[in-house]
């Protein structure tokens, strides 16, 4: 376990966003990478090639508890309806007002997420597009430095705050960073932006760094052939269509070819990966075939 992490924590419970991340710039070590995972589109390889990167909503993320501020006004679970009506009424009224507010700053959270792990199969199979994706290593430290990026706090239990009030972002920073423990194996750091402005948009594309390597999905090679096949799809209704414009386009997988000569260009580092034959892990090996 990181020695600094409990500092970490009561910073972040306290809203104390500076310190944690003086705290971070001074553990966390230089050449420290973390990683993101795509489907793989050319959608994503501009995003990584014109140094951009999408934050989304949070509202918009599969786990349902993510950024819900889902604090509790309630005093007990069951009141007696002879004693307690009133009481009942009056911290019903309380949650219903806290739960609209909650749903109100969740849609002015955005959210890029990145994991400590370029060789997860689960977040391969999950963001990866079964494998078929890529994964683009940035350098951690200069994200700390230029973003709100902070690691992710894994616990049993929710944070709970007598008051939320979007006036004061940094208070906001424990609910936005804690996750159930069953996300865990994600290792996550998180890219925040909570924008009143863009409240109840997907999510915002944002001005981002160079990546220092990219990793393609052990099933990359599965993408020529799926490329050709939506291409075919397309032209059962547009005979005409024109192949260039097609797997140009933002949906279709990116070339294989696109991504050499960009390692080529901006001498990065590319890797894919191998079966390991003696346990279920994937092997990362530098692409050295071109």
């Amino acid at each position: 376990m990181k020695e600094w992490l409990d500092e970490y924590r009561k910073h972040i419970a306290e809203g104390e966003i500076s310190k944690a991340r003086e705290l971070l710039l001074k553990q966390i070590p230089t050449d420290k990478i973390v990683y993101k995972y795509f489907r793989g589109v050319n959608r994503d390889w501009k995003s990584i090639t014109n140094q951009k990167v999408w934050l989304c909503q949070a509202g918009k993320f599969n786990d349902p508890f993510d950024c819900a501020f889902l604090y509790n006004c309630r005093s007990k679970e069951i009141y007696d309806r002879a004693t307690e009506y009133d009481l009942a009424v009056e911290e019903g009224l309380k949650q219903y007002e806290q739960d609209k507010e909650s749903e109100r700053i969740q849609k002015s959270v955005f959210i890029a997420c990145f994991s400590e792990k370029c060789d997860s199969m689960l977040m391969w199979s999950h963001y990866g597009d079964e494998h078929r994706g890529l994964c683009a290593g940035y350098n951690l430290h200069e994200l700390i430095d230029k973003y709100s990026c902070f690691p992710v706090i894994y616990s049993d239990k929710m944070p709970q705050k007598k008051k939320i009030d979007i006036g004061n972002k940094d208070m906001l920073y424990e609910s936005i960073l804690t996750k159930s423990k069953d996300w865990e194996y994600e290792a996550e750091w998180r890219i925040i932006d909570i924008d009143e402005k863009k409240a109840g948009d997907k999510g915002k594309l944002i001005e981002f760094v160079k990546p220092v390597s990219i990793y393609m999905g052990k099933r990359q090679q599965d993408t020529v052939s799926r490329n050709h096949d939506k291409f075919n799809t397309i032209k059962e209704t547009k005979p005409d269509a024109n192949a260039q414009e097609a797997f140009s386009s933002d949906e279709f997988q990116v070339d294989i070819n696109e991504i050499i000569k960009y390692k080529h260009k901006e001498k990065i580092k590319l890797y894919d990966f191998e079966l390991s034959r003696n346990s279920f892990e994937l092997k990362q090996r530098s692409y050295e075939k071109v």
